[in-house]
């Protein structure tokens, strides 16, 4: 039996990719870099916001560690001004939050985004609070180690086997896999379903409401 569900953020819960690459294009602009266009932002998150800022550089550039460091903080800068302003849930997602919290299910977010910029989303996108916890960048190592996974289905009193992990990428699917969970992969988020397929993932879906089937 499912009693719980653990959640990504960024593709799976909320849409968040134009604001990422508005931020990404500032600090390529100002470090006289070539721009990057959705589809190359969709390729290169997932892994957490320094290795977002390496795989956005040219290649020669991302092997120096002292300009991912200058180019980290100055992302950061600029993501920390418009994070929020058009980032939104995916359709139908808080419907189906508010009915699987109905059906006594608990929910958290595991997340990859800075904890400050993830909990703020989430404040945002889905104010009637439905999450019992949300993990962040910075307190576990990031996905796919399980730590934050795990650590979400303690605070849930929940043993992993009794929860699913939701997630749009390959990095999810295998935090997932990894923490012994049952794996939910979406399809409308940055990674394709084949992708999702490949990995392992035990079932994928189309639209939030399915979540409600799986149950």
């Amino acid at each position: 039996m499912i009693y719980g569900m653990i959640f990504d953020l960024d593709g799976t819960l909320a849409d968040t990719i134009a604001d990422l690459q508005k931020a990404m294009n500032m600090m390529l602009t100002h470090f006289g870099y070539e721009t990057r266009d959705r589809e190359q932002i969709k390729n290169a998150i997932c892994y957490g916001q320094r290795e977002f800022v390496k795989r956005s550089l040219p290649e020669e550039e991302s092997r120096r560690a002292d300009i991912v460091d200058e180019c980290q903080k100055y992302y950061a800068k600029r993501y920390a001004e418009c994070y929020n302003d058009s980032t939104s849930p995916y359709p139908m997602m808080r419907e189906t939050l508010i009915a699987l919290k109905e059906r006594g299910i608990r929910l958290s977010v595991v997340t990859n985004k800075a904890q400050e910029h993830a909990e703020a989303v989430i404040h945002k996108c889905f104010p009637e609070g439905p999450f019992d916890i949300v993990i962040g960048g910075g307190s576990f190592e990031p996905k796919p180690s399980p730590q934050g996974a795990l650590h979400a289905a303690g605070i849930m009193r929940l043993d992993p086997e009794h929860c699913l992990f939701v997630g749009d990428s390959d990095v999810d699917i295998m935090t997932g896999k990894n923490a012994g969970m049952k794996t939910v992969g979406v399809s409308w988020g940055y990674r394709p379903a084949e992708l999702l397929r490949k990995t392992g993932a035990d079932f994928v879906i189309e639209s939030a409401v399915q979540l409600l089937r799986l149950l």
